[in-house]
């Protein structure tokens, strides 16, 4: 963890999220190498296969959905801090409660939004336990582990939002000499 920042304060569950998404981030490589077998099975050989290209969406898939997480979890998303910076430390603190109830309530209607998703794509029109397939030849039920990985991903990043909201409110506005 040394490229986390020194000054960072981050929770278990934070550094947890990013540990995991260190290891995560290998499937990126499991998806190049079955996507170079997939190449040369289909060009050398003229037997192209059937699961690469499904594994590799879905790998990749997985990634970049832990991946918002992830940036979620390290403090590492775009942050424009122009006015920011030309704050005082107790407009920083408003400014930083503002931003963490604004999380919230997004990463909550995610959640939400996510479930609905997940719910539909578990369960077929008559209420039967049924995963969602792609329809391909393969026909793995990737489509409703992704959503999961969704659901699940929005529902750590509402956990972090709002730790983060309780340890701000906990620690109140810091007050600088001269600020």
């Amino acid at each position: 963890m040394e490229h986390l920042p020194q000054t960072a304060v981050f929770s278990k569950l934070e550094r947890g999220i990013i540990r995991f998404g260190n290891l995560l981030s290998g499937l990126f490589l499991v998806s190049v190498i079955i996507a170079v077998y997939e190449v040369i099975c289909r060009f050398i050989f003229d037997a192209p296969t059937i699961w690469v290209h499904e594994l590799t969406v879905f790998f990749c898939g997985i990634c970049l959905t832990y991946g918002g997480l992830y940036c979620v979890a390290k403090k590492s998303h775009i942050s424009i801090d122009v006015v920011y910076r030309l704050l005082k430390p107790k407009g920083q603190y408003i400014l930083d409660l503002f931003v963490e109830t604004a999380q919230i309530i997004f990463f909550a209607a995610l959640s939400f939004a996510s479930f609905i998703m997940v719910e539909k794509s578990w369960r077929s029109p008559t209420g039967a336990w049924h995963l969602e397939n792609n329809g391909s030849a393969f026909d793995l039920p990737t489509p409703a582990l992704l959503k999961a990985v969704i659901f699940c991903c929005a529902l750590l990043m509402l956990s972090v939002a709002y730790l983060r909201l309780v340890r701000l409110v906990r620690r109140g506005p810091t007050v600088f000499e001269g600020g």
